[in-house]
């Protein structure tokens, strides 16, 4: 990229151009482009799946293919007029329209009337239909006749992350492909792409930590890599990333668990506090040590798999470790208790002290007490006390 082109988002500037580029989705591309193949292209499709999953960029990549000077094509050829006016989104025969924001009757009334003129420069119109479900019942009515019979010349790609909301009588007249969540491995291998055509240096670690974060959104994920270079020069390290998004990082969390682990409540109460007092939330704490626990089961009941733990090697390691420390109902129980403490929707003070109750009726589980019994936790504590002191 030139000084010219000016700021580029790096979800942008690495936006995939061909299928054989698009990460996670194999399942999609074989699908599109066997049809492209056999030029048999549906009129009509529905694309669903959580954000960030490609379903605008894929639907971009089919409107190239199909638009293709050089022919109807598995993949776009990339160098010819339509393709690249499709990649600079200055295409006057690809329409995409946010339902959100065009959700009335006349919005589609309008749509219908300029359908029916022949496209400008390519084989087809192509319309991009996003958030498809937030269109009005009557706006559904409107549009399903259009729908049922289209004009030869016109192809609808209809893209939603909820498609239950997507009116049943809609849904029967497209061919529905659903997309599926990034891997944990899938997004880490595209962060570290990114990062070394930007010539940065990240730590495997923190291309973990950000792919964790991102739940399977590879949008998001580029987002937080684009967010944390801004922010931090040299190598971007582990501790950067828990830094900018506020969190207490796994060892925060292998320490508590290793507390629990053996009722230390003295030291669970104080790495609580430290991590509170280093910047993290309760709720952000709450919710790395869900993540960390549900590792620890999945450790404990042989599942090594990183698209399901979402740890890097190393850390999986130490949670295997641990997780000899607990049998498998108590590390079911450890979530539970985490599940049903308050403090996500807390603030302050509260949304500590509630964290912390878990943590310490936890600690009282693994002695074989129950939560409320005064008793069994003065125990706990002072033993935890004295062993953190010893």
């Amino acid at each position: 990229m030139t000084e010219q082109d000016g700021f580029r988002a790096l979800y942008n500037k690495y936006r995939p151009q061909q299928f054989a580029e698009v990460v996670g989705q194999k399942h999609i591309v074989r699908i599109l482009q066997n049809s492209l193949a056999h030029n048999r292209v549906s009129h009509a499709y529905l694309f669903s799946g959580e954000r960030g999953t490609g379903k605008t960029t894929v639907a971009r990549i089919l409107a190239k293919a199909i638009n293709c000077l050089e022919g109807i094509q598995p993949e776009p050829c990339n160098r010819c007029a339509n393709c690249q006016q499709v990649g600079s989104e200055s295409f006057l025969d690809l329409i995409e329209i946010d339902a959100a924001s065009n959700t009335s009757v006349d919005d589609i009334r309008d749509l219908r009337e300029k359908v029916r003129f022949r496209p400008s420069t390519g084989r087809y119109k192509v319309y991009i239909i996003d958030e498809v479900h937030q269109l009005s019942r009557s706006a559904y009515n409107a549009f399903l006749k259009t729908l049922e019979e289209p004009p030869d010349h016109a192809i609808f790609i209809l893209a939603t992350t909820d498609p239950h909301r997507v009116l049943p009588t809609i849904r029967s007249r497209c061919q529905h492909l659903r997309f599926r969540r990034h891997t944990h491995s899938d997004t880490v291998d595209a962060l570290a792409r990114i990062a070394e055509g930007e010539d940065m240096m990240v730590a495997g670690e923190a291309l973990h930590l950000i792919a964790r974060n991102a739940d399977g959104s590879l949008r998001d994920a580029i987002g937080l890599l684009d967010q944390a270079i801004s922010f931090f020069e040299g190598t971007l390290t582990e501790q950067s990333v828990q830094d900018m998004l506020g969190l207490t990082g796994t060892e925060a969390s292998a320490a508590l668990t290793g507390a629990i682990a053996e009722a230390r409540a003295g030291d669970v109460m104080r790495l609580v506090n430290q991590a509170v007092q280093d910047g993290g939330s309760p709720a952000s704490i709450q919710q790395e040590l869900v993540n960390y626990v549900r590792g620890l089961l999945l450790a404990k009941t042989g599942r090594r798999d990183q698209n399901e733990m979402y740890f890097a090697e190393a850390e999986i390691d130490i949670m295997e470790s641990l997780a000899e420390k607990f049998g498998v109902g108590q590390i079911v129980r450890c979530l539970e208790l985490l599940g049903e403490s308050g403090s996500f929707g807390r603030a302050g003070q509260s949304a500590q002290l509630e964290l912390e109750l878990a943590l310490v009726n936890a600690c009282l589980m693994m002695t074989g007490a129950e939560e409320g019994d005064r008793g069994a936790a003065e125990s706990v504590v002072i033993e935890g006390d004295a062993i953190a002191d010893a």
